[in-house]
């Protein structure tokens, strides 16, 4: 498009020519139509990211933060204005400063996308477990200007990873107290299938436990040796 001026040109009351001026406008058009589209864009963004479950921020190469999501205030506890313009090692455990730079540097070499899970700090001073994601934010020139991190509570996985562990030291304790018992030993469920055997029912019954578990406990009935319960 173009805008068009015309103005005439006149002698002795009569119009003997037009004088004419263009300027184009497309240019104009479509920076203006660019601009919005970038904002409508930008709003996009910030929209999903303010709605995101998980802790969203950005901080340039010296560890300043320059944004953050309300879910990073629940996971850390900062306000957006207790952290923005501060130095993002607040979050860091004395433990994983070294850590820290090291990822940075790394990211400052190989401009790669950083995954692992990590403890952070919150406000209060109680560690929080991460699953951490950080993306490299680079200039035209292919520079290291920045990060952007996503963090999400693992708190649940580790909890249950705790437990699972727990779980196992205890069932290998109760499995030597049984292996050691001089009483033969035999668990079995509601269908009658054996599910345990220590050796001392091995001494007593002559079957070794590969041979009884998975069995009914009918194959030993009748036994001799089997106490009335």
């Amino acid at each position: 498009p173009v805008a068009l001026n015309l103005s005439g040109i006149w002698e002795d009351s009569k119009l003997v020519a037009i004088s004419s001026s263009i300027l184009h406008i497309d240019q104009r058009v479509y920076n203006a139509q660019h601009v919005q589209d970038v904002l409508a864009q930008a709003q996009y963004l910030q929209n999903i990211v303010d709605h995101a479950d998980a802790a969203i921020f950005s901080l340039d190469t010296r560890g300043i933060v320059h944004s953050w999501n309300p879910a990073a205030q629940s996971l850390f506890g900062y306000a957006f204005s207790d952290i923005v313009g501060h130095s993002v090692d607040r979050l860091h455990p004395l433990d994983e400063h070294e850590n820290w730079l090291r990822v940075m540097r790394n990211m400052n070499d190989d401009k790669q996308v950083h995954a692992a899970d990590a403890v952070r700090l919150h406000k209060d001073g109680t560690l929080v477990h991460v699953a951490m994601t950080l993306t490299p934010i680079v200039n035209e020139a292919q520079e290291l200007i920045g990060v952007n991190a996503m963090m999400r509570s693992i708190e649940d996985k580790i909890r249950a990873r705790i437990t699972e562990l727990t779980l196992k030291r205890q069932s290998k304790y109760f499995e030597a107290i049984v292996n050691s018992s001089d009483d033969a030993i035999i668990s079995n469920d509601l269908h009658g299938i054996v599910q345990s055997w220590n050796v001392s029912a091995e001494r007593l019954f002559g079957y070794t436990a590969k041979e009884m578990i998975g069995q009914s406990i009918m194959t030993i009935v009748g036994h001799d040796k089997v106490i009335e319960e």
